[in-house]
């Protein structure tokens, strides 16, 4: 194998890793923006939140990536389901609101060079309660994401049996089979 084909070989890998949680991350922190400009009755497209959204959902895929490779996250691995599901929902809650944190003092920061007025802008500038409710929503998303990411791991589904699944044939013709622990095509 060519170095050039194994530095596409990696690419591909990358993209395909990243590529489930960032559109999970893109349309859940897309329904949250719209859900907040709801509330706070802004029916236009800002196309400036929608952006930040976005460029956060592709930052936050790839941290869901690089900290899943985490060895203490799979710490729980082998208990119930829902201990798994609930602490890793809560581990990468917690990635994401550092980030989220750091995105308004970030440039509050970089504009004052000084951190007290960085800070007391963040402050002045932020809702609190609008933070609070969208973290709500990205736990809510995160246990949603991980309860799907951990049965199809125990079931042992491939990404092609899940897109086949989604997008082909219906899920009926698939059938657990018990002894063996995976999935059965029944064609």
């Amino acid at each position: 194998m060519t170095r050039l084909e194994r530095i596409r070989k990696f690419v591909v890998h990358e993209f395909l890793e990243v590529l489930p949680p960032t559109l999970f991350c893109l349309i859940f922190f897309h329904v949250i923006l719209f859900n907040t400009q709801l509330i706070l009755s802004e029916f236009g497209v800002d196309l400036e939140a929608t952006l930040k959204v976005t460029l956060i959902a592709l930052v936050v895929g790839k941290v869901v990536v690089i900290v899943d490779k985490f060895p203490f996250i799979r710490r729980l691995d082998r208990r119930p389901l829902v201990v798994p599901i609930v602490f890793k929902a809560f581990v990468f809650t917690l990635f994401v609101t550092l980030v989220r944190l750091a995105e308004p003092w970030v440039p509050a920061f970089y504009e004052t060079l000084n951190i007290a007025a960085a800070n007391k802008h963040v402050s002045e500038h932020y809702t609190m309660r609008m933070f609070t409710a969208a973290q709500i929503w990205i736990f809510i998303s995160f246990i949603i994401y991980f309860t799907a990411s951990e049965i199809f791991t125990v079931f042992d589904f491939s990404r092609a049996q899940l897109l086949r699944a989604f997008f082909h044939r219906h899920p009926l013709h698939m059938t657990p089979d018990v002894r063996a622990g995976s999935i059965i095509e029944n064609d």
